[in-house]
């Protein structure tokens, strides 16, 4: 079994039976990666539903070309965004480019794999410092002056 976590959500694939492996070239997987992350690079959003369409037909792993192809071309154009070579519209371009692979590679990963570990609930105690205090507090409070006007 192989556990992964992507944008929080919890993925178990199973370990593929030693007759279900396929063993491909390395060059061929490094092959569809550079496409990826070029494609991601440049914002070509075509090339990334190129390389996407790729990456399922040489069975590359959707996860793998999604991680190690368009997840490292983001990381590339943040890169070039902090040097200041890239602007924002340089990064929603690419953004753009990313999610057309995306939307190519993420139903072909097993929708059976993933499971719940648990339920997550969140809240804020009445009363609480860091509440919103026009949430709480009521516009009778006396604490609140007559000159100082409390939220609509």
């Amino acid at each position: 079994m192989k556990q992964i976590i992507l944008s929080g959500i919890q993925i178990i694939l199973p370990s593929p039976s030693k007759n279900d492996l396929m063993y491909m070239s390395e060059s061929t997987r490094e092959r569809v990666f550079k496409k990826l992350i070029e494609a991601v690079d440049l914002g070509d959003e075509d090339l990334a539903a190129e390389g996407a369409n790729e990456a399922l037909a040489e069975e590359v792993p959707p996860y793998d070309a999604i991680i190690h192809g368009l997840a490292e071309g983001m990381k590339l154009v943040g890169d070039k965004y902090e040097r200041k070579e890239y602007f924002l519209p340089d990064m929603l371009i690419s953004a753009d480019a990313m999610y057309a692979g995306l939307n190519i590679l993420t139903p072909h990963i097993p929708k059976d794999a993933s499971r719940s570990k648990g339920k997550i609930i969140l809240g804020v105690v009445e009363g609480d410092a860091r509440a919103p205090r026009s949430r709480w507090r009521k516009r009778t409070d006396p604490v609140r002056s007559v000159n100082r006007p409390g939220p609509p």
